[in-house]
């Protein structure tokens, strides 16, 4: 019988492809997801998991694809080089786009790590939610008095 030889690099190719497609849906399913608390207390579930499940297979999916990444890097470091190359040439062309887009990604990030209240206010309405149900270190200690809103004991 005629033993067909394992292929890594196919093996690695469909792996991450398939983690992409998994880490895509636990990261919809986590930023719907309410608060830990919520979705402990109401049996919070999406796809017939929970937000704990979800969170432990994004983890365990986050870091399982990173030697994979590392190895898909390494064996098709010699493609990766001569289309940079090639395509170097034609991004001449394209240098106002290419710089446009490194300024309007650097600007979304630093929003996105800064404590800036519009993006904030965005994924809440984007969420269903409003910012006043949220907890704030403003308010923290005056919704908690007795008798005045969310208690936390």
């Amino acid at each position: 019988m005629n033993k067909r030889k394992f292929y890594w690099r196919g093996f690695t190719s469909i792996f991450l492809g398939l983690s992409g497609i998994i880490l895509l849906l636990s990261s919809i399913a986590l930023y719907l997801a309410p608060s830990s608390r919520v979705a402990r207390d109401t049996g919070w579930s999406f796809i017939a998991l929970d937000k704990n499940a979800w969170i432990d297979n994004h983890l365990i999916f986050g870091f399982a694809v990173i030697p994979f990444i590392l190895y898909h890097m390494v064996i098709n470091w010699r493609p990766f080089t001569c289309y940079i190359k090639k395509r170097f040439k034609k991004f001449l062309s394209f240098r106002q786009e290419f710089i446009a887009a490194i300024i309007f990604t650097l600007i979304i990030f630093s929003m996105s790590i800064s404590n800036f209240q519009s993006i904030r206010e965005m994924t809440h309405y984007f969420k269903g939610s409003s910012s006043k149900g949220n907890i704030r270190a403003d308010n923290f200690e005056e919704r908690n008095q007795p008798g005045r809103g969310r208690s936390f004991r």
